[in-house]
């Protein structure tokens, strides 16, 4: 059995998983049916059939729902084998699922294109894409954390999903003016059966015990049991709500201050180059930052870029924050995962990151709507610019407030603790 390269080496191994797990990270970007490069198209297909606001919000909501069961996938992938596999086959059954829905969009005929079977192969294609989200991250965790790679491999990772996000944002808008919903499945059919190769020919699954059920039971229970983790869920959660996102700076922008559709997509398009060109920096510095500098990178960050848009008076301006809070706020969301990535016990990797990613996306979507709310009572109660700084500031404050929990994670994060899977090798 051939030894580990040294931690933080780049060996030809790494390197071929490396472009395995960013290739996946941009398949998921570019065919993600709720918000890669069908969604726009898709969004003007049912508009074309007439289908009023409600209803489409309704139908994309329910496409995005297999990301809120990545808990489910996870523990199904750590406790029940798939022909002696927890990672590789899983990997292969779900990748070549989401190719053939794909593809099988692309063959309905547009004349005759069914909405019911259209959903029920872009539900198929959902699943599937969400639950190689939670096998990817699982083969990074397992590979990466004895090396000492964590923060350089989800860099890359977000870079390339980051990368999809700006293709899909234009190439999606040209599908939608065609109507060539067809064509758009194609082109992510064919790039999701380029990564059934790349698994095919990169991914090996880790080593396991023989008793692997009981095994990963037991790693589980000490996970729950660990203050570390703990602590690490109370700040994800801490650091994720966050009142002032997603639809209080949309409604702002665009009822508040005037500006248009098309503007607030161009910022859109800026907040994501910002992003990718912070998480194509995380590269190159993550492995020169400790822990605890990790922690307070990301709390800074996440403060700076909420109280960016305070400063948001015209289109220049919009555009501007819009890219430098997309860097700031992707360098904070990196440092909290290869933190949480740090501390996932290796035997259930896909369940625990699974679990705290879960908590990420239950503080977003709850914040989000605390401040859709918040901010209409407001803007009623008092008046529109005074009741978008107040929900600004209050998101900033809340994320400041983390720092109160960075002490005693720091603390837990240094008892030693028993190691809870073997290292790959």
């Amino acid at each position: 059995m051939r030894a580990a390269a040294p931690a933080g080496v780049f060996d030809p191994r790494t390197r071929g998983l490396a472009l395995c797990l960013a290739a996946l990270y941009f398949a998921q970007g570019l065919g993600d049916p709720a918000s890669g490069v069908l969604a726009q198209p898709l969004r003007a297909l049912l508009k074309l059939r007439g289908e009023d606001a409600g209803t489409i919000a309704a139908m994309m909501a329910f496409l995005a729902l297999p990301w809120s069961l990545k808990p489910v996938f996870a523990l199904i992938a750590d406790f029940v084998p798939l022909a002696g596999s927890h990672r590789r086959h899983y990997l292969l059954a779900v990748t070549l699922a989401a190719a053939l829905a794909l593809v099988c969009v692309a063959l309905l005929p547009a004349e005759t294109r069914s909405l019911r079977t259209l959903f029920a192969l872009l539900l198929v294609a959902a699943l599937a894409i969400a639950w190689s989200d939670v096998l990817c991250d699982a083969v990074m965790i397992e590979f990466a954390q004895p090396r000492a790679l964590t923060g350089r491999l989800q860099a890359l990772q977000w870079t390339t999903l980051y990368g999809a996000m700006l293709v899909a944002g234009v190439a999606g808008g040209w599908f939608a003016r065609e109507q060539a919903l067809g064509k758009a499945a194609v082109v992510c059919g064919l790039t999701w059966a380029c990564i059934v190769v790349l698994v095919r020919r990169y991914v090996v699954d880790a080593a396991r015990s023989p008793d692997n059920a009981r095994a990963t039971a037991r790693a589980l229970r000490e996970a729950a049991r660990n203050p570390a983790l703990l602590w690490l869920m109370l700040f994800l959660f801490v650091w994720s709500f966050n009142p002032s996102w997603e639809t209080v700076q949309y409604l702002h922008f665009t009822s508040a201050l005037g500006f248009s559709e098309e503007t607030y997509g161009y910022a859109a398009s800026c907040f994501a180059l910002g992003s990718l060109l912070a998480a194509a920096g995380y590269f190159g510095y993550c492995q020169r930052l400790p822990f605890s500098r990790l922690l307070q990178l990301a709390i800074a960050c996440a403060v700076a870029s909420y109280l960016a848009y305070l400063h948001v008076t015209s289109t220049r301006i919009l555009y501007g924050v819009s890219l430098v809070a997309g860097a700031a706020n992707m360098t904070s969301n990196l440092a909290v995962l290869d933190i949480a990535a740090r501390r996932v016990p290796l035997l259930a990797a896909a369940s625990v990151f699974a679990l705290l990613m879960a908590i990420v996306n239950m503080a977003s979507a709850s914040s989000e709507a605390v401040g859709g709310w918040a901010y209409a009572w407001l803007a009623t109660a008092i008046d529109v610019e005074s009741a978008y700084r107040i929900v600004v500031v209050t998101s900033a404050f809340i994320a400041a407030s983390a720092w109160w929990v960075v002490r005693p994670l720091i603390r837990a994060w240094h008892e030693p603790r028993a190691p809870t899977g073997p290292a790959r090798t």
